[in-house]
């Protein structure tokens, strides 16, 4: 009979991200005994010789070795949440913790939580961004919970985090299911900032006609400056990838696949009345770059202009960047404004989103550093770019990301992202829309009535025959 040592921690799904936090954590003094269905996930470990890593045959054994009250973290798709969970509700315990540290819906969490705690089994939420890299060396992690749980899981995810300035990037950062919220939120704003990228991108490829190589310099360039990112770094790296002879850029397919977190993002914005077009037009290029039989069809039926009308449309560096960080704000923001109307149910807390956001995470960036500071400033801004800093940076920036849209439509460049996030801020700061228009044609149809100017507090109806 083999006897174990009790471990600190378990781990069920031991694929490249869990395998990843599972070592991270051994490798940093816990205890962990780790399970998967796939026992060929056992062989990479296995050979990291790890004395902190015990590899379980079932989840009978896996619960065995684990020290009471059981800490569990989850790695697995979240199709798969519920049937992991019915395996292991016979064998829990009153008070152990499963946390699930996949990319979940929020609201399936909050009925996780709900029916495990009947049983007194605590269910729990957590964002983990970084990819295998940050799973593996530190991690932005978005715990959602009670502040008694918390306490007991933080000395774990202190040590999977990231640390900038010394502050390890993890945090609470709400009650009930707001890890999973503000990790949708996260991966909402990682599209727009991917998509806006790629518009840029595309006009250097169309407008400046540069080279791969070189459109790689200028985003290593810019990676000295305001737009230093995660996203601007791995871009220039792409860019730079050669497969013998070839660039490989060129041999991969336009077609942008999605898990699925952008959309739930955007559904939800939609119940919320929240706007978020920059988001929304990432997401829908993704299912427009997918639909490759409608795409070869208007290829054809109305092809693009031969000789497009290039007058006042000449572009700079300066202006390519400036339009770059603009968009980046604004998505920055659009994200932020959706997590406030979500604060209230959630007790979300902005700078600590913010704070865990400064390192490890996809969307890491300066721009998250300027944000930072703006909720230190003011912890309840309902929009970023109301912030004095940042709105003097949107209006250094605002007068590019106009250009930059005016000539990629004269040249037919689809620049969905880029021209949602500039009538976003257009909207924004207009003093009066002309939805007023629309308000009388809902009237005029249905009887719905208008609110008048000219009689505050008066809601009335035309008799428009």
């Amino acid at each position: 009979m083999i006897f174990y040592m009790l471990a600190d921690i378990g781990i069920i799904g031991l694929g490249v991200i869990g395998g990843s936090f599972t070592l991270n954590l051994s490798e940093r003094g816990f205890l962990c005994a780790g399970y998967d269905e796939d026992k060929s996930k056992y062989e990479y470990l296995a050979h990291e010789n790890n004395s902190n890593l015990q590899l379980a045959e079932t989840i009978e054994s896996l619960l065995s070795q684990i020290k009471k009250p059981r800490k569990i973290f989850l790695f697995v798709p979240s199709d798969t949440v519920d049937h992991v969970i019915k395996s292991l509700k016979p064998l829990l315990s009153k008070n152990d913790i499963l946390i699930d540290s996949g990319n979940s819906h929020f609201l399936e969490t909050e009925r996780r939580i709900s029916e495990l705690a009947k049983d007194g089994i605590n269910f729990v939420g957590i964002g983990i961004s970084g990819g295998i890299q940050g799973a593996r060396k530190g991690a932005s992690i978005m715990f959602g919970g009670d502040e008694q749980t918390y306490e007991i899981l933080k000395p774990f995810l202190e040590a999977a985090s990231a640390k900038v300035d010394g502050e390890s990037c993890q945090a609470r950062v709400g009650n009930g299911a707001a890890g999973h919220f503000v990790k949708m939120a996260h991966n909402g704003i990682e599209y727009a900032l991917m998509q806006s990228i790629a518009e840029i991108y595309a006009v250097f490829k169309n407008s400046f006609n540069l080279t791969n190589s070189e459109i790689a310099d200028i985003f290593q360039d810019w990676n000295n400056r305001a737009l230093n990112s995660y996203l601007i770094e791995i871009s220039s790296k792409v860019l730079k990838r050669r497969e013998n002879s070839t660039e490989l850029i060129e041999l991969i397919s336009d077609a942008a696949e999605q898990k699925g977190t952008g959309k739930w993002m955007v559904q939800t914005a939609l119940q919320f009345g929240t706007p978020i077009p920059s988001i929304e037009a990432a997401v829908c290029m993704r299912f427009i770059s997918s639909s490759e039989k409608t795409r070869k069809i208007l290829v054809n039926a109305i092809p693009q202009q031969k000789n497009p009308d290039l007058n006042s449309c000449s572009l700079s560096l300066e202006n390519m960047e400036k339009a770059l960080l603009a968009a980046f704000l604004i998505s920055y923001a659009e994200g932020f404004e959706f997590i406030f109307k979500g604060a209230k149910h959630y007790e979300c807390n902005l700078q600590k989103i913010a704070a865990t956001w400064r390192g490890g995470c996809i969307i890491r960036s300066q721009i998250v550093e300027y944000i930072y500071k703006a909720f230190q400033r003011k912890s309840d801004l309902e929009n970023l770019l109301a912030d004095p800093e940042i709105a003097s940076l949107m209006m250094e920036s605002l007068p590019s990301l106009k250009k930059v849209c005016v000539a990629a439509i004269a040249r037919d460049i689809p620049v969905m992202a880029l021209s949602a996030a500039l009538n976003y801020i257009n909207a924004y700061r207009t003093s009066r829309l002309p939805t007023n228009l629309i308000q009388a044609q809902r009237d005029f149809f249905g009887r719905h009535g208008y609110r008048r100017i000219d009689k505050p507090g008066i809601f009335s109806n035309m008799d428009w025959s």
